[in-house]
């Protein structure tokens, strides 16, 4: 099986990941807006800090789990309004607040 291979991300797209990233390590909370794989425009609010995640939602580390390998261009956060994880592709990113 052949794989696809994706697009670049533009310099601006990969600014704003940066950008998104570095505010979710500095802020409890971030905004950002990004396009759903459906096409359809989203605002989240969203944080990766333990103290804002209800103790239920916070992951716990298995003892016989394997770590799988980070991909840069797929970032994990806690959506505090809906309150669950969910993942936003670096490249549809709209908007960092």
């Amino acid at each position: 099986m052949i794989e696809e291979s994706k697009p670049e991300m533009s310099k601006t797209q990969r600014k704003l990941a940066d950008k998104f990233i570095k505010r979710l390590q500095q802020h409890g909370t971030v905004n950002v807006t990004f396009t759903k794989k459906n096409g359809d425009k989203r605002l989240m609010i969203c944080t990766k800090d333990m103290h804002l995640i209800p103790a239920a939602n916070i992951p716990v580390l298995q003892e016989n789990a394997t770590a799988k390998p980070l991909n840069p261009d797929v970032i994990k956060v806690f959506d505090v309004e809906a309150k669950g994880w969910r993942t936003v592709l670096a490249e549809s990113i709209l908007e960092v607040e």
